[in-house]
């Protein structure tokens, strides 16, 4: 069985024994990596720790990472501050944070909303040819991060944003459909090559809790997220979502929209052993491993221990991915990065 067909396995809910896993890692950690190993690339890292993922990101993103597109990065306006400027024309500050960024200038007040013409998002045709192409053995996500909530609050503001849900919300209306009329275009592309999958991302939670409540969610993102959801899967791919936080009030409308793997499900915020057992038959897990404090933070026994736990306890059925629960980051020793690859194997 290849490392696609362990995927789908997980997917299907069937279990065999094998356990399929993904490594993700922040520039430099990637860059401490790729020189450990003496390999060409940054990008060489995850085939050369036996991840069963190709991952192309055709959204909008602030920097370098896996799999993205030259064309569509964000421009560096300011060397000096390290400043970039999304094709949405919002600027990001990436000195403190150099794999997303810190929004510094929305673009979006209420004097020149009524103006506002919403960017025509470039073609990813070369990309997606090429990608599609590759290696049938590993399992092909196209990743679109910020779909709807997260580019709505880059463009206005995050307090702005969050008071105008209650204040005004049809300039909400407004905003979010500009930002899925713009999402719903990448994803038709996309979708219309043979991938095995569509990766949304967009942080919709916390460390304590949902970042709006779950009355507003189900108002203005519940609905649009649907919509995005069935253009997927009437292309019969995979539906993977990641949102931060513990999200766990919205796992019964995940379900209900049509996706099939949450991600990254950090152990600090959400009980996994008891959201497995409770939604299991129905959704597949991704992620689990301690990003916060068992990585960093402990030993590499600590971490080998973490993963034989989360492989006897969350993998005997299926429906679950081994994946840290975040990127790891640049702070992680080497020796518990070797750990975690050793045991995930």
């Amino acid at each position: 069985m290849n490392k696609r067909e362990l995927v789908i396995n997980a997917l299907k809910h069937h279990g065999n024994g094998q356990i399929p896993y993904h490594l993700d890692f922040s520039t430099k950690m990637r860059e401490k990596l790729q020189i450990y190993y003496k390999l060409e690339k940054p990008e060489d890292v995850g085939r050369k720790l036996g991840n069963c993922f190709s991952q192309l990101n055709i959204g909008t993103v602030t920097g370098p990472s896996e799999g993205i597109i030259p064309e569509i990065y964000c421009k560096k306006i300011d060397e000096q501050r390290n400043i970039y400027q999304d094709d949405w024309g919002v600027k990001w500050q990436r000195e403190e944070d150099d794999d997303i960024g810190v929004v510094i200038e929305p673009v979006l007040t209420e004097a020149n909303f009524k103006n506002f013409t919403p960017p025509v998002p470039q073609s990813r045709r070369k990309f997606l040819e090429q990608f599609s192409r590759q290696n049938s053995e590993f399992f092909k996500l196209a990743a679109l991060s910020s779909p709807l909530f997260q580019r709505a609050w880059f463009l206005r503001g995050f307090e702005n944003f969050l008071t105008e849900l209650t204040l005004n919300p049809d300039f909400v209306n407004q905003l979010l459909d500009y930002v899925f009329e713009y999402t719903a275009k990448v994803l038709l592309e996309a979708v219309s090559y043979p991938l095995d999958g569509i990766f949304f991302l967009d942080d919709w939670g916390q460390q304590t809790g949902l970042l709006i409540s779950p009355q507003m969610w189900r108002e203005f993102i519940k609905p649009r997220m649907k919509k995005l959801c069935d253009l997927v899967k009437k292309n019969n791919k995979y539906i993977f979502f990641h949102s931060c936080g513990n999200i766990e009030d919205l796992i019964p409308d995940i379900i209900e929209i049509g996706i099939d793997a949450l991600n990254p499900v950090q152990p600090e915020v959400m009980d996994l052993y008891k959201l497995k057992k409770k939604y299991g038959r129905d959704l597949c897990f991704y992620g689990g491993i301690s990003t916060q404090q068992v990585l960093p933070l402990g030993s590499a026994g600590d971490v080998k221990k973490d993963v034989r736990e989360k492989k006897e306890k969350l993998g005997k059925d299926g429906g679950y991915i081994l994946a840290p629960a975040h990127a790891v980051q640049s702070d992680v020793p080497i020796e518990n990065i070797l750990a975690l690859a050793e045991e995930m194997q």
